[in-house]
């Protein structure tokens, strides 16, 4: 959808303010034609702020660079539990500490917005890019690597989460970014799935991929030590190994079981 069809949206459904204290541009969000998921981060930070579009600075533009592997690039609308670029204000009015975590007051203040896109959306599935969105709007608890893939319900609509692209933008072990990566893939393989979109691939490297990545959100939320006590997975294994070693088949099995 063109930018101009999307302000034209936003002025027919919202108030042009909301009530949050931060004083940083309203970056409402963004629809395309047929928004079947709903994406739904933490808040805009400065290349957001500076286009009033969500999701465009480097982890927008990775996290947009996900969706086309699973078709999912022409049905999808992108938002913040927080409107606004958040900061710190020192006692001389200096803003400070720009892209802090919002508050929850801040969150308050711009869900009624949120809510009503959301509505309006009438999107099938929503996906809480990052821990933050997801443990205030969709009440998660625990660690973001628990709530990845696990399935509930926002506003009446299946939900579920994903790493936030900025984490994988971290400094961090190779190994570590290609884990968080393939979680994130088999959560989106699945929301394709669940809107009936076809994910097939040619290329088989990226299927494994895909696999391994749902059998690592099954191991991190059910634990390899009772994996290995009910027999799931050869004896002996470490979990790591599984993952390297174990064929196509293997995985899409324990996947069934599990």
């Amino acid at each position: 959808m063109a930018k101009k069809n999307v302000q034209a949206i936003a002025c027919v459904i919202l108030p042009a303010m909301t009530d949050c204290p931060l004083q940083t541009n309203s970056i409402y969000p963004w629809l395309s034609e047929n928004p079947l998921l709903f994406l739904i981060g933490e808040a805009p930070g400065e290349e957001e702020d500076r286009q009033g579009i969500p999701f465009v600075g480097r982890a927008g533009k990775k996290l947009r660079s996900w969706l086309p592997k699973f078709k999912l690039d022409d049905c999808f609308a992108v938002g913040n539990a927080c409107l606004h670029r958040p900061y710190d204000e020192s006692p001389d009015g200096t803003r400070t500490n720009w892209n802090r975590v919002p508050t929850e007051q801040e969150m308050s203040a711009c869900k009624p917005i949120l809510d009503r896109y959301l509505s309006r959306a009438q999107s099938k599935v929503v996906v809480f890019v990052g821990g933050t969105s997801a443990k205030f709007l969709g009440e998660y608890k625990g660690t973001v690597g628990r709530m990845v893939g696990r399935w509930k319900e926002y506003n009446g609509i299946p939900c579920t989460v994903i790493y936030h692209p900025s984490a994988l933008l971290r400094p961090m072990a190779k190994a570590k970014r290609e884990d968080m990566e393939r979680m994130n893939f088999s959560v989106l393989q699945e929301v394709a799935a669940r809107l009936g979109l076809s994910t097939e691939q040619s290329n088989s490297d990226v299927d494994i991929r895909i696999l391994r990545g749902q059998v690592l959100a099954k191991i991190v939320n059910a634990g390899w030590p009772r994996m290995m006590a009910a027999g799931k997975v050869r004896e002996g294994w470490k979990w790591c190994a599984y993952l390297r070693e174990a064929s196509s088949q293997e995985l899409s099995s324990l996947i069934r079981i599990l």
